[in-house]
């Protein structure tokens, strides 16, 4: 049943917001998702989505890419969707000496890391690869298998599953401004409809 008063108001209704919609909900916590048009209608519905982990360099960041990358291929599961998931190689092109020695340092640390298939290549295997590439201009490349899914279907999962579990989500309700507390924290959320109470506030609106 929709409760007036939760523990938390999410505001925005993309991959970030109902993510954490769903985290929340999982834990027993009271949430209300807000946006202001539909689940995964901006930017959430339109991404390549790839999950991509070339490019980070810290110990944390990679091992947060571990966990999440492993948690893809069962994700749908959990949350009852289908999600389109599937493993897809991709390169990242070298044109010069020096940027393939970035990326043999980074193969380096994705391969300790524990995710699978990363590796530096020569430019004839880019040729057997991706035959399209002129591999004249190239020095070599880091191969690797990156996962994929479908963006939208995902974020739209995520809004079913924290409903299932108790979370209120409402489309189409956009939120004009917030009243503060003397010490300025947030203590409800204005929307072109009414007042909203909360304990804390999240914006997940994006930019």
């Amino acid at each position: 049943m929709p409760f007036r008063e939760p523990d938390i108001i999410v505001i925005g209704g993309g991959i970030g917001g109902t993510a954490l919609t769903y985290a929340l909900a999982r834990a027993g916590v009271r949430v209300l998702l807000l946006e202001r048009a539909r689940i995964a209608g901006e930017a959430s519905g339109a991404t390549m989505g790839m999950a991509l982990w070339i490019g980070l360099h810290s110990e944390a960041e990679l091992a947060q890419a571990v966990q999440g990358f492993q948690r893809l291929a069962t994700l749908g599961d959990e949350l009852e969707a289908d999600l389109s998931y599937r493993l897809l190689p991709s390169l990242v092109l070298a044109s010069d000496e020096a940027t393939l020695t970035k990326l043999q340092n980074q193969a380096e640390l994705l391969q300790r890391a524990g995710l699978p298939a990363t590796k530096v290549i020569e430019p004839a295997e880019i040729a057997e690869l991706e035959p399209a590439l002129d591999r004249r201009f190239l020095a070599g490349a880091l191969y690797a298998q990156q996962a994929h899914l479908d963006g939208a279907a995902l974020t739209q999962a995520y809004a079913e599953a924290a409903q299932r579990l108790g979370a209120e989500i409402r489309e189409y309700v956009a939120v004009r401004g917030f009243d503060l507390a003397q010490e300025g924290r947030v203590i409800a959320v204005q929307t072109t409809q009414e007042r909203l109470p909360a304990n804390q506030v999240v914006l997940a609106a994006g930019a």
